[in-house]
């Protein structure tokens, strides 16, 4: 029995480190010369999971090679690991130091994601007032420059959203950006295709300029058919038939995005080697997950740094719909020195949840 229970251990370790050493390295393979690498970098925390299960048990049974061939698999995927899920604490700002909070935001229109009518006052509204940020990035957003009763938007929200964000934007492309210091707009000539957009705008923060990009990359345009198959596959019951039909209905639309991702990547990568200015943040719903192809391209090519990786805590999620539980949007930056924090808000009524980071200029 005890030798039953080795190879067991030395099956699922070969499995698991394989497969996490895949995920925490499947960033590095551009998905338009092959796509699966980024599916599974898609996979890395749940991959961490059986990882750390398989090497506790191989620990508690003494199985010397398993538990070996785990610990080879955490120091490899070790660098991988800590962009999804780092351990930092929060840090606070020297007196007298001049700082920036930024809230990055997928309002999903300001509905309520359910589908539920929306009663009372807007809580995605609620939650943007609450959080206090001095600069809220939003994507697919309207216009908030007029109370929408159709979505709850009173006018005592838009006296408090004119009161404490005096600079707002509202592009009409789904981008919009508040702030309590003055904001121009960056002219960007190239658009991407599909369902991507970018934005981009130039803050004043007392003299201290930082020029902040918005984007929302292509999405994985999954229909109702799409999400319910999903949701069978995390069911259980015919895993095999769920799988089979998973790779033929699901992973075209997914690999076709992450393909999208890697070409809207460069062209992000030209705009920000176009920019001269000291302080770059780069934000929003990147629809992929910290070590993707697009977001370390991102921070190699373009000296970006991820504000998750500098000031965030353990694993995370910001889509919560449909239990696709990714950590899809990001917040980047350059030119300051990490974040003194970073969090997810677990609030609003978006299919998304809030970002927010606090910087030191």
């Amino acid at each position: 029995m005890r030798k039953l229970i080795k190879i067991l251990l030395l099956f699922a370790a070969l499995v698991s480190g394989i497969c996490f050493v895949g995920a925490a390295l499947g960033g590095r393979v551009d998905p338009r010369v092959w796509s699966w690498p980024g599916v599974l970098a898609m996979t890395l925390t749940a991959w961490a999971g059986v990882l750390a299960v398989v090497t506790v048990l191989a620990g508690l049974t003494r199985s010397w090679v398993p538990l070996g061939i785990c610990v080879i698999a955490w120091i490899a995927g070790h660098s991988g690991m800590m962009a999804v899920s780092p351990f930092n604490g929060t840090r606070s700002a020297p007196e007298g130091a001049e700082t920036l909070s930024l809230l990055t935001y997928n309002v999903y229109g300001f509905r309520d994601y359910t589908g539920e009518p929306i009663e009372g006052d807007n809580q995605t509204v609620a939650a943007i007032i609450a959080a206090g940020a001095d600069v809220v990035a939003m994507q697919e957003c309207v216009s908030l420059e007029k109370p929408l009763p159709m979505i709850g938007y009173t006018s005592v929200q838009a006296d408090s959203l004119k009161r404490i964000y005096p600079y707002r934007r509202f592009n009409g492309n789904g981008l919009g950006i508040m702030s309590r210091y003055p904001v121009k707009p960056i002219k960007i000539t190239e658009k991407p295709g599909g369902t991507a957009v970018f934005a981009g705008w130039k803050i004043d923060v007392d003299g201290n300029e930082v020029d902040l990009y918005s984007v929302h990359l292509q999405s994985f345009g999954l229909d109702s058919n799409d999400k319910q198959l999903y949701r069978n596959l995390t069911d259980g019951g015919d895993l095999k038939r769920n799988v089979t039909e998973a790779r033929h209905e699901l992973m075209p639309k997914v690999t076709h995005a992450l393909r999208c991702h890697a070409d809207e990547g460069e062209m992000l990568q030209r705009i920000i080697a176009a920019d001269s200015c000291k302080r770059v943040i780069v934000c929003g719903d990147f629809n992929d997950v910290p070590g993707s192809y697009v977001v370390t391209t991102l921070e190699k090519e373009c000296g970006l740094k991820g504000a998750w990786a500098g000031g965030g805590c353990g694993p995370t999620w910001t889509y919560r719909a449909n239990r696709f539980y990714f950590h899809i949007d990001q917040i980047l930056y350059r030119g300051m020195e990490r974040p003194l924090w970073t969090r997810r808000l677990r609030t609003g009524e978006s299919d998304h949840y809030p970002l927010e980071s606090m910087f030191q200029l």
